[in-house]
This record gives C-alpha cells, sequence and structure tokens, in this order.
C-alpha cells in the first residue's frame, strides 16, 4: 500500500484531535457539566464551519460528532471547553506572545519559567520540544 506523507499526518491530526476531544468530553461528563463552549482556533486557516461553531454553547448530552462537536473534518484544529453559566471567558483568546516567541497560553508556564531562571534560548528550545 503507497500511502502519502500527508495521508498519514492528516489521519493521524484527526485521530489525535478525536481521542483529546473525547478525554474533554469524559472529565466534563465526570465532572456533571451541562454544557460545553465550541473553541475553533482563529486565524486564516480556520474553516468556515468551525469558524461559525466558535464560541457556541451546546448541551453535553447532544453532542454530536462532526455536527457540533470536533473534529469537525479532516485536520480540525478545533476544541471544546466547559461552559458554566455566569463564568466569562470573554478576551482569554490564545495569541502569539512576541516576549518569549510562544503563545500566551499554551506555553506561559515554560515562558515564566524561561523569565524566572533566565534560561538560554537553546534551553527554551528543548524544553518546546519535550511538549
Amino acid at each position: 500500500m503507497h500511502t502519502g506523507c500527508s495521508n498519514v499526518v492528516r489521519l493521524v491530526r484527526t485521530e489525535m484531535n478525536f481521542v483529546n476531544n473525547q478525554a474533554h468530553y469524559d472529565s466534563m461528563k465526570d465532572a456533571g457539566v451541562e454544557y460545553y463552549q465550541f473553541m475553533a482556533v482563529s486565524d486564516n486557516r480556520t474553516s468556515q464551519r468551525c469558524r461559525a461553531l466558535g464560541g457556541g454553547v451546546f448541551l453535553l448530552e447532544e453532542r454530536n460528532v462532526g455536527a457540533n462537536y470536533p473534529p469537525m473534518h479532516a485536520r480540525c484544529r478545533s476544541t471544546v471547553a466547559p461552559f458554566i453559566e455566569g463564568v466569562s471567558t470573554s478576551g482569554r483568546r490564545v495569541t502569539k506572545d512576541e516576549s518569549c516567541g510562544g503563545y500566551n497560553e499554551g506555553i506561559k508556564l515554560i515562558c515564566d519559567f524561561k523569565r524566572s531562571l533566565k534560561m538560554n534560548i537553546s534551553d527554551l528550545e528543548f524544553a518546546q520540544n519535550l511538549i
């Protein structure tokens, strides 16, 4: 069987997203969460389908993978988060953090660690590769 590298990467990324979001579902269900919020990555590669669902709130028990729960399509990068009435999530998007070359939510701890220990760049790159 001759499968191109791109097809393998597409399959692995999509399946990893599925497993990750299934784990989110299991955790939210175990915690008694009733609603989830669809979290679409907001950039120039975001599909219209995910962009339209981004920020939407859905009943956890009515989740439907591919319709209102990620992955929505191959190479989907969307995820979900618990939605709790009265708790604001505005202004908490992942954005580029130029001060340390990472992302302000996903790599914040590494950036803080780098600053506090004054690590050199090669140590930071090594730490990022471990994640």
